[in-house]
């Protein structure tokens, strides 16, 4: 697969990632923000932005850092 079907995939997903129940969702968020993704840019990826913004507060909580918005 080129790097280009790779991204297209990655951002199919990413798009796709508000059909997933709130359990699966929130497990893809925070494997995002602890990857580096800001919880704004995790939130606009995946049309969640106030999942992104708990598992974000959540990561914070337990002492994980999160790239600032």
């Amino acid at each position: 697969m080129s790097p280009t079907e790779q991204i297209a995939r990655h951002e199919e997903s990413l798009m796709t990632l508000h059909r997933y129940d709130d359990a699966t969702a929130k497990a893809i968020i925070r494997a995002a923000l602890r990857f580096g993704f800001t919880e704004k840019i995790a939130g606009d990826l995946s049309g969640r932005p106030d999942l992104a913004a708990q598992c974000a507060a959540d990561l914070r909580a337990e002492g994980t850092a999160v790239p600032a918005r």
